[in-house]
């Protein structure tokens, strides 16, 4: 395994792991962020550098596909978001398909690269 230097004791060192619930973690039982890991220096227990607690595939679904068309009808369009609804059905049908491409498009990049 690769030691790393920690920056506060200047020590080479195996780091050791500990992992954390990130903000908005959990939204009942669907899981809207990873685990995040810190890496703690052994000798003076600091915080080296953390990794991890992006977002999940449900989280970015659920942000594209219902936080962000609400959000652009009510404050762009200036209608609210249950009023008027057939009138902008088509748009987010355009903006879901585009939405879902882009996500599926980065999905299939990042399987083939592994």
């Amino acid at each position: 395994m690769d030691k790393v230097e920690c920056r506060s004791c200047g020590k080479s060192c195996i780091p050791r792991l500990w992992n954390i619930k990130p903000f908005l973690s959990n939204l009942s039982f669907i899981p809207l962020r990873y685990l995040k890991s810190q890496h703690v220096c052994p000798f003076c227990g600091i915080c080296m550098y953390e990794t991890g607690g992006e977002l999940t595939v449900w989280a970015k679904l659920l942000l594209g596909l219902v936080v962000l068309p609400i959000i652009f009808v009510t404050v762009i369009l200036g209608d609210p978001p249950m009023r008027k609804v057939e009138k902008y059905m088509f748009l987010y049908y355009i903006y879901a398909v585009i939405f879902l491409w882009f996500l599926l498009k980065n999905k299939i990049s990042n399987w083939s690269s592994k």
